[in-house]
């Protein structure tokens, strides 16, 4: 068979300031070959850079509303806020057109 190689981030490649939970969901999407959640700007970025499809909060609770499975995501988004998460209100805009909740 062969070996296929593959571009996981060595535990010094990564960013100082990503935290260790950030890294290990950065490294397992690495080595999964797929998606990673992450809302942290810098994170985001890195996993980016990694050539990782990365998907938020916000975009797992879009895909939630379109599949059926919550009535609306922009409440939800608030109780989060009130639980210590910070969502910009451009990306708060944003999710309103996308999901249609004005």
């Amino acid at each position: 068979g062969s070996i296929e190689q593959t571009s996981i981030p060595a535990e010094n490649d990564f960013p100082p300031s990503l935290g260790s939970g950030e890294q290990a969901a950065i490294h397992l999407a690495s080595e999964m070959k797929c998606p990673v959640l992450l809302d942290d700007k810098l994170a985001r970025q890195f996993a980016l850079s990694q050539g990782l499809t990365v998907i938020g909060t916000a975009g797992v609770l879009i895909k939630a509303k379109q599949l059926g499975k919550v009535a609306e995501v922009v409440p939800l988004l608030h109780s989060l806020e009130t639980k210590g998460y910070y969502f910009s209100p451009v990306l708060i805009d944003r999710v309103k057109k996308i999901a249609g909740e004005y």
